[in-house]
């Protein structure tokens, strides 16, 4: 009956047709966050100093849009002014920034280095490779050139993604289950790249399970459903300085 059911032309006509509606309704969504997101400013782009007396601590950044501040409504609510402004109790920050939107993990080894030697790179990547789905090994073979590059100009670098993009609303649903079910790989080519080169791995959703639906739902900014918005901004820095403070950088409290 089921077999029959299926070789009748009409049912076929119906499904070819709600697949194909599917199809177009996901790209027309997609398509207008990509739209949306153009409204997005890179407010953590560029040089900054905050804090005043005290030892100097020189941070660099670079990466992709998380890095530079897609989402978040101002500097201060970035992850990277987040991080920033508690590095600079007691302490004088100055900041870098070089953060390019859609930047792969490879993209990073054409990124300008420091000038002079820092105390702290933050590389912001990962998030790209799996929503392009790069291969895990190539990401992780990028991971350890670009550490080692960055490592060589400062005190102490920390990679940061990728980011959770299957729970965003926007990443295309035939997508999220791909995306979901790859991204721990993802995660530990990262964290075997940070060892490797000696550097310090964030992974930016950790702990996420402790958080409700509507609280991981309140991370994705509402204006392109994709990048992060000022809490998941706040999310990213608390979990970048708690790993900075567990290996014992600056004397940070996450």
């Amino acid at each position: 009956m089921i077999r029959s059911l299926f070789e009748s032309r009409p049912v076929l006509t119906t499904l070819l047709a709600a697949v194909l509606a599917y199809i177009v309704l996901q790209t027309a969504w997609t398509g207008w966050n990509i739209l949306r997101s153009r409204s997005l400013e890179p407010v953590a782009v560029g040089s900054r100093a905050i804090g005043s007396g005290g030892p100097v601590l020189s941070m660099f950044v670079t990466g992709d849009s998380a890095g530079a501040g897609l989402g978040a409504t101002s500097w201060q609510t970035s992850f990277v002014g987040r991080v920033a402004l508690s590095l600079a109790t007691g302490r004088h920050v100055e900041v870098r920034n070089t953060s390019v939107s859609g930047a792969k993990m490879a993209d990073l080894s054409a990124h300008s280095l420091p000038e002079n030697p820092v105390d702290l790179v933050l590389l912001s990547a990962g998030s790209n490779d799996l929503f392009h789905l790069t291969g895990a090994e190539d990401l992780e073979r990028s991971a350890v050139e670009v550490l080692e590059r960055y490592g060589e100009v400062a005190r102490q670098v920390a990679v940061i993604g990728p980011g959770m993009i299957h729970g965003a609303p926007a990443d295309p649903l035939v997508l999220r289950l791909v995306h979901w079910l790859r991204r721990p790989a993802y995660v530990e080519a990262l964290r075997r790249a940070a060892a490797e080169a000696g550097a310090t791995y964030v992974d930016p959703c950790g702990d996420m399970d402790s958080l409700t639906d509507q609280q991981i739902e309140d991370t994705v900014s509402d204006v392109d459903n994709f990048h992060l918005s000022d809490a998941g901004h706040a999310w990213w820095a608390q979990r970048i300085l708690t790993e900075l403070s567990r290996h014992g950088f600056a004397d940070v409290e996450g």
